[in-house]
């Protein structure tokens, strides 16, 4: 592989240690909501079944950043060969370019304010046995609603996501095997 072609974005610590900042206020908050529900004598069935849901939702996405925050890799790496996504524990790791059915931007959050890079791809399953056995559990549960789809986003990456979006684009058109609409 030509090392001059390779791309390398490494991941924003500052950016995850707000992030996993933010999980800890909510699993404090979804704690202080069980806590009361539980100690009033009528306490709010379904608060009591939520929070503690709501808990280790938060827990295991704290501990998903936290493998990142922790880990060695690059947040992305873009070469002509694939891209390898490393920006959270259970990203979709290598996507090869021949594999790409489609590239879209997602709108996500009152007025658009989330966005991702929405890759579609022909072969899904391959993704799905990648990484450890948290990362391919959340792979599963992610598949199951957005099926062969996969999303990037920059939010963790030190790279704006226009630019993220454009390379991909670009890379793609040069490297790449399937028409790309990317909009």
């Amino acid at each position: 592989m030509n090392t001059e072609q390779e791309l390398v974005f490494p991941l924003n610590k500052s950016k995850i240690i707000l992030r996993m900042v933010l999980q800890v206020a909510f699993f404090i908050g979804f704690s202080f909501l069980f806590k009361n529900s539980v100690a009033h004598p009528k306490g709010d069935l379904f608060l009591m079944i939520l929070s503690p849901a709501m808990m280790v939702f938060w827990a295991s996405i704290f501990f998903v950043y936290l493998t990142a925050l922790l880990g060695k890799e690059p947040g992305l790496i873009i070469n002509p060969n694939e891209i390898i996504n490393n920006t959270t524990g259970v990203s979709a790791e290598k996507i090869s370019w021949n594999n790409i059915a489609k590239t879209y931007v997602t709108y996500v959050g009152k007025y658009g304010s989330v966005r991702f890079l929405t890759i579609e791809v022909y072969d899904f399953e391959q993704y799905l046995g990648q990484g450890n056995i948290l990362s391919r559990t959340f792979k599963w549960v992610h598949h199951a609603f957005f099926r062969s789809s996969i999303h990037l986003s920059a939010d963790t990456i030190d790279i704006s996501f226009e630019e993220m979006v454009e390379t991909i684009k670009r890379y793609h058109k040069k490297y790449g095997y399937s028409k790309s609409v990317l909009e």
